[in-house]
C-alpha cells in the first residue's frame, strides 16, 4: 500500500524531530536558562516546523534558522 502525502509529511516530521530535538532543546536552554521555558520554546519551534513541513526542503537548516526568531518572539 502506498503512503499518502500526509503520511509522508508526518514521517518526515517525525524523523526531523527525532534527529534534532535534543540539539534544539540544548541550544534553546543555553539561551534562556530555564528548563520549562526551553521546553515551551522548543515545542513552539517544532509546531511551526510541523505546520510548514510541506514547504521545508531541509528541516535541520530550517530549525536552525527559525530558532533565534522563536526565542526572540517568546520574549515579546
Amino acid at each position: 500500500m502506498r503512503k499518502s502525502s500526509g503520511d509522508l509529511l508526518r514521517d518526515r516530521f517525525t524523523k526531523a524531530f527525532d534527529e534534532n530535538y535534543a540539539v534544539m532543546f540544548h541550544a534553546i536552554h543555553a539561551k534562556v536558562g530555564g528548563f520549562e521555558e526551553a521546553e515551551e520554546i522548543c515545542q513552539e519551534l517544532f509546531l511551526r516546523l510541523y505546520e510548514r513541513m510541506g514547504e521545508v526542503a531541509n528541516p535541520k537548516a530550517w530549525l536552525y534558522g527559525a530558532l533565534k526568531l522563536v526565542v526572540l518572539e517568546h520574549y515579546r
